[in-house]
């Protein structure tokens, strides 16, 4: 066997910092496995499930009501208080929302596709979800978004959100800011509080999207720490893996950190 193989194989069976990596990189989600955690759609698809009270998830409308509130608290949206001071906040959060209605893909005149929009005729309130996902704003997206809902649900109270992954501002005045952070947020906090009374397919399916959002939001430092060590004891077999094409979790835990 050569001097390298030895390397390479030492590396594999002996180091900690190696099996840790591979057990992360390696585990199991079902949206890593249909190649779906970074489409922009997909994740409108979830948010959809979960917004709307009569879906199977037995929430109700524990979701949406959650999302009106972090929207109302993100400090973000207090810079300008003009535009808060057109919300009745309490009032908005305390609707049931039994009746929503949810929207995917919602069409406009102009065949532009608003991405979500949830609306209750029982409390008049038009919840409307900009999502950028690892994406960016459309020329004129949002105006045209806006002065559609308006028109369609005239009287109603508009609530217009940009949701994004790394709290971008909107170029749009009226929209106000949402984070995937807070999404994240709500969504352990609702399995905390419901797992007793949750069905386990859905806790899980929650439990899987909430591994998806952290590996996109959360700085894991242990990882950092793992793979920096991991380079720092094993310099030549890992750059021997790598050179070899068989070294894809140790050079994306490298990048990672």
């Amino acid at each position: 066997m050569h001097h390298h193989q030895q390397q390479i194989l030492s590396l594999i069976e002996d180091s900690q910092e190696f099996t840790y990596l591979h057990n992360h990189f390696n585990r199991f989600n079902p949206f890593k496995v249909l190649q779906v955690d970074n489409y922009e759609i997909r994740h409108s698809n979830v948010l959809a499930w979960l917004m709307d009270p009569q879906q199977n998830h037995d929430l109700g409308a524990y979701f949406i009501k959650k999302l009106i509130a972090k929207v109302f608290v993100n400090p973000a949206n207090y810079e300008d208080e003009d535009k808060i001071a057109n919300y009745d906040v309490l009032q908005l959060s305390r609707h049931s929302y039994h009746d929503l209605v949810v929207y995917k893909e919602l069409a406009t005149p102009n065949k532009k596709r608003i991405d979500l929009l949830a609306v209750s005729h029982l409390h008049e309130v038009a919840v409307l979800i900009e999502n950028k996902f690892w994406s960016v704003e459309s020329e004129g997206q949002l105006e045209e978004y806006i002065e559609f809902v308006r028109k369609e649900y005239d009287g109603y109270k508009i609530i217009p959100v940009f949701l994004t992954l790394q709290d971008e501002a909107p170029t749009h005045e009226d929209y106000l800011m949402l984070g995937y952070s807070d999404v994240l947020d709500i969504l352990k906090n609702m399995t905390a509080a419901n797992q007793d009374y949750m069905h386990q397919d859905v806790h899980s399916f929650i439990t899987y999207y909430i591994d998806i959002l952290e590996d996109q939001l959360v700085q894991n430092d242990e990882l950092n720490e793992k793979g920096m060590a991991l380079y720092k004891n094993h310099k030549e077999a890992v750059d021997l893996l790598s050179a070899v094409g068989n070294g894809k979790l140790v050079a994306e835990a490298l990048r990672m950190s």
